[in-house]
């Protein structure tokens, strides 16, 4: 090697200072990109929040409505079944036996004869921005038929599955199936937790909320207790 190439060697290689500043750099990038990755937002429990955020302030406002829900001690809260006028462009079962529900763009009317449970129903769909009334997917409910309630989907593409029961003191409260994706993409299964060494995982699109006849929302699910208890803090930061 003659002394050109000894000066070409020296003159391209990398000093000590400066591949310690380029370790420095891909660490940096590392970290940065590891903690984006760890903050990448899970759609699932953002739309099944909003949707909670929905469910919630829905329920406090008929609850609260002395006009939909006058007072009666013998049928407190959601068990009153009075009739009410809903407004035009809603959902509504007047004129239909069967109390079935669809989009109707008139004055009706919630019918007693239908029941307390489905006087909620109606309310409750009138107050969503329904793009459709849907067929309600089998088992849903996790029951054998597929014929136990009212399926709609909101223009977010949430599909919303109520199932058909009357509120009552001793009667379990009403299910309500909230698909985060629609009832039309997978994976249609419940919502569950799955836990791997310090790290949860939620699994599942479908989470399970029950509304009582006094107002309350429950869940017994450990996905959906997980979400709503972060929800919870969320709320109290923002305060």
């Amino acid at each position: 090697m003659n002394k050109t190439d000894k000066k070409n060697i020296i003159k391209y290689a990398f000093t000590l200072a400066e591949m310690l500043v380029v370790l420095i750099v891909i660490g940096i990038l590392a970290i940065l990109l590891l903690t984006s990755l760890k903050f990448v937002p899970d759609k699932n429990k953002t739309m099944f929040k909003k949707a909670y955020s929905v469910l919630e302030k829905s329920v406090s406002e008929l609850i609260n409505d002395e006009e939909l829900y006058p007072y009666d001690p013998e049928a407190r809260g959601f068990m009153n079944k009075v009739q009410v006028t809903v407004p035009g462009n809603s959902f509504s079962s007047d004129k239909m036996p069967d109390c079935t529900i669809s989009k109707i763009y008139t004055y009706k009317f919630t019918k007693p004869d239908c029941g307390s449970g489905h006087k909620f129903d109606v309310l409750f769909m009138d107050k969503l921005n329904i793009l459709s009334v849907d067929k309600c997917p089998k088992d849903i409910f996790g029951f054998i038929t597929n014929n136990d309630g009212v399926c709609f989907t909101t223009s977010d593409g949430i599909g919303w599955a109520i199932e058909k029961i009357d509120f009552e003191k001793k009667t379990p409260p009403k299910l309500i199936v909230i698909d985060v994706n629609g009832f039309n993409k997978g994976p249609n299964t419940k919502a569950s937790l799955t836990k791997n060494g310090k790290k949860t995982r939620v699994d599942g699109d479908r989470f399970h909320v029950h509304v009582v006849y006094d107002g309350k929302i429950e869940t017994d699910g450990e996905a959906e207790q997980t979400y709503l208890a972060e929800h919870s803090l969320q709320e109290d930061d923002d305060e």
